[in-house]
């Protein structure tokens, strides 16, 4: 699978996956874990890094970026991802 394949692979994905698997981190991982998990993360797909890229590539990078930016503020904040998981365990109970 090349570089470009991966990139659209993790954009039709994207709405698919939560918070941790977006940022692949088990559920109980740690603030540090969470941490180093999205400086991975953002090593990859920060639009930044990927300059050489063309507009539309530049573009789904973001859009990915933005996800797991969100991903590691919600599950670095002890109050927001005690209501991530609560909203979590209640999506599971209604499959």
């Amino acid at each position: 699978m090349t570089d470009l394949e991966r990139i659209y692979d993790w954009l039709a994905n994207l709405d698919q996956l939560n918070h941790y698997e977006l940022l692949r981190v088990a559920p109980k991982a740690t603030h540090d874990e969470v941490r180093h998990a999205f400086h991975a993360f953002a090593a990859i797909f920060h639009p930044d890094a990927q300059a050489e890229r063309n507009d539309i590539e530049r573009a789904a990078l973001t859009r990915i970026f933005r996800r797991g930016a969100d991903a590691f503020h919600v599950l670095s904040d002890s109050k927001a991802r005690a209501a991530y998981d609560l909203n979590l365990r209640q999506k599971a109970k209604k499959r």
